[in-house]
């Protein structure tokens, strides 16, 4: 068969080829579905096309190629990312290649225009800020109350709450992915011409945010509404859980290990579900992130 061109290609002439690789098997299947990633690789119009058709069953091996084809080019980016940056890589990136895993029509803008659009507010109210004291208040009020971010307590174990753009949509998430959206609002800050220092702090039941300023650390806990926690709190919090304290465990942690929580999180969240396929394609970026071998079948 005579290699088609992707970009002289008709309406007509794709849908008729899904219909084609749906209806085919063994080596046939084989050659129709290299000739389908060479397609849509060289022009992406089709992936759109695929993903705005109403009746997914009409082409449902194409909606299955192209999820394969997008799951290994995110764990290709994960691996490039750590390869390149170490474990303390870009966050914002990552969890933007994490939040593409179940839309592959997820745009970056849905992450970085929200994030933008706030951090270019709050920058005018921090500069009322007279201490580090006004500053973190500033921050809170800002975004717990006129904002309005919060736990989803209803609904905790819903995949949205982890998925960043969903939860800069919705304003509502878990500990770790509300946390999240604290550290990169406040990498995009600068209070009297220095970064506003907001780390995470993985606690084994919880996921926080501190304030590290040079003459004073403030621990804030964004699911429950930017509630300010002292060290004894985070203490009384582990202690509740019958979880001994470990000075490490008020530590800020690297991206890495935020990257592999919010993973680990969509896991248990979706085997829950039932959800196996997704289940198994998250334990596979856990185990390339943790450069881990490949599990054989």
């Amino acid at each position: 068969m005579e290699r088609m061109n992707a970009r002289k290609l008709t309406e007509k002439q794709f849908r008729a080829f899904c219909r084609l690789l749906n209806d085919e098997e063994g080596k046939t299947l084989n050659r129709l579905t290299l000739e389908f990633k060479s397609l849509v690789r060289e022009e992406p119009k089709w992936k759109e096309w695929i993903a705005k058709q109403e009746s997914i069953s009409a082409n449902h091996r194409a909606v299955h190629i192209l999820e394969e084809m997008r799951w290994d080019e995110t764990g290709e980016e994960f691996k490039k990312l750590l390869e390149r940056e170490g474990k303390n890589f870009n966050l914002e990136k990552a969890l933007t290649l994490l939040a593409s895993f179940p839309n592959g029509l997820m745009k970056k803008e849905e992450i970085t225009e929200p994030l933008d659009r706030m951090a270019a507010e709050l920058k005018h109210a921090l500069r009322e800020a007279q201490d580090t004291d006004m500053l973190i208040r500033i921050f809170r009020q800002y975004l717990f109350k006129i904002q309005g971010f919060h736990g989803n307590l209803s609904n905790y174990y819903d995949p949205d709450n982890t998925y960043l753009n969903k939860v800069l949509d919705r304003k509502i998430g878990i500990p770790i992915s509300l946390s999240c959206v604290c550290i990169l609002l406040a990498e995009r800050l600068v209070w009297r011409d220095q970064p506003v220092p907001v780390f995470g702090i993985g606690l084994p039941s919880h996921f926080i945010v501190q304030f590290r300023f040079y003459e004073k650390s403030v621990y804030m806990d964004p699911f429950n509404r930017g509630k300010i926690l002292s060290r004894r709190d985070c203490i009384e919090l582990l202690r509740n859980q019958e979880i001994g304290f470990q000075e490490s465990y008020l530590t800020p942690v690297n991206n890495l290990t935020i990257l592999s929580r919010s993973i680990s999180n969509l896991v248990y969240v979706y085997n829950d579900l039932g959800n196996e396929k997704l289940r198994d394609q998250l334990l596979r970026y856990l185990r390339i992130i943790n450069e881990e071998p490949e599990e054989r079948p």
